[in-house]
């Protein structure tokens, strides 16, 4: 591949302030089975050593690394990172990648080959299930759909609106598509949620049934997913039922919705229902809910969400 080539695979690496675990990461891979890929890395002005360890992975992978952003100071964040990466990658596919996990070996290998045979090319998001580990790499849960208490299998635009089922570093996504959902709007709550709403508006979404991912969970995560237990659910409950909790889990979802209804001409009717809600009665709201199938895949998570809304 010549320099004036676009690859056809990038993996979009974000970092800031990695360096404890991001060797792990970039040795998954260079060890993946597909090699064809270029390692597009955007760093936030990381001041331990996590450049450093890019560097030495030089000799392994092809890495091409992105100028500090020139919004940085106002808006350090993995969601305006990646969306930087997004923004700046050329490929026709693009695999999100952070900096702290583990890929299994045949990770990207075994996403191409369900994209290349995908029935139809509406298709434009892959993702797959991941097993949680520790900060050791021991394996806290052996599937992070069942810790978080989510069915892959919901991905509608319906529930989509709701409850995020896609987390970016176990996502493969057709570049084109991924850039055109570009920026971000400042109501969407997270970067993979955003890309997996406009997929899921197209039918897009297509789900692997299959771990290729060790997702540590550590003290730093930006996003982590506590271990499944009666305590944690306990906790859950407890949480969301919290006020402050409300704008967090609820309105951010209102917004996004709002945001995502402005931009379709077809299918719109679930995301501007949801987005409309606000200007609604209590029992309007639920009705809507209900009409719209607008659910959470877990009870408690409904519950509270009837009683917030």
């Amino acid at each position: 591949m010549t320099a004036d080539t676009h690859p056809s695979l990038q993996v979009l690496l974000g970092t800031f302030n990695g360096e404890k675990f991001l060797h792990e990461q970039l040795r998954s891979l260079a060890d993946q089975t597909f090699s064809d890929f270029e390692v597009l890395v955007s760093d936030d002005a990381s001041t331990d050593g996590t450049l450093d360890v890019i560097e030495s992975f030089r000799p392994l992978l092809r890495i091409r690394q992105l100028p500090l952003r020139s919004n940085l100071a106002q808006a350090r964040s993995a969601r305006r990172n990646f969306e930087y990466l997004i923004s700046s990658s050329s490929a026709s596919l693009i695999a999100l990648c952070d900096q702290d996990d583990i890929w299994d070996a045949d990770k990207l290998q075994r996403m191409l080959d369900v994209e290349r045979k995908a029935s139809s090319r509406e298709k434009v998001l892959f993702y797959s299930d991941a097993r949680t580990v520790d900060r050791d790499g021991r394996t806290l849960s052996p599937s992070y759909f069942r810790s978080a208490r989510k069915d892959p299998r919901r991905n509608d635009l319906r529930q989509v609106l709701v409850e995020n089922v896609v987390s970016g570093n176990m996502s493969l996504i057709r570049g084109e598509f991924a850039r055109s959902a570009m920026p971000l709007p400042e109501a969407s709550p997270g970067h993979d949620w955003w890309l997996a709403a406009r997929a899921a508006a197209v039918d897009g979404l297509c789900y692997i049934p299959c771990q290729l991912v060790s997702y540590r969970q550590h003290g730093s995560n930006e996003v982590g997913v506590p271990a499944l237990s009666l305590r944690t659910l306990t906790a859950e409950a407890r949480s969301i039922a919290k006020r402050s909790n409300r704008q967090l889990r609820i309105q951010h979802k209102i917004n996004q919705a709002e945001s995502l209804a402005r931009l379709l001409d077809d299918h719109k009717g679930p995301a501007a229902a949801l987005g409309a809600i606000p200007n609604q009665k209590k029992i309007s709201r639920v009705r809507t809910l209900a009409s719209y199938g607008l659910w959470h895949s877990n009870l408690i998570r409904n519950l509270a969400f009837v009683a917030l809304v």
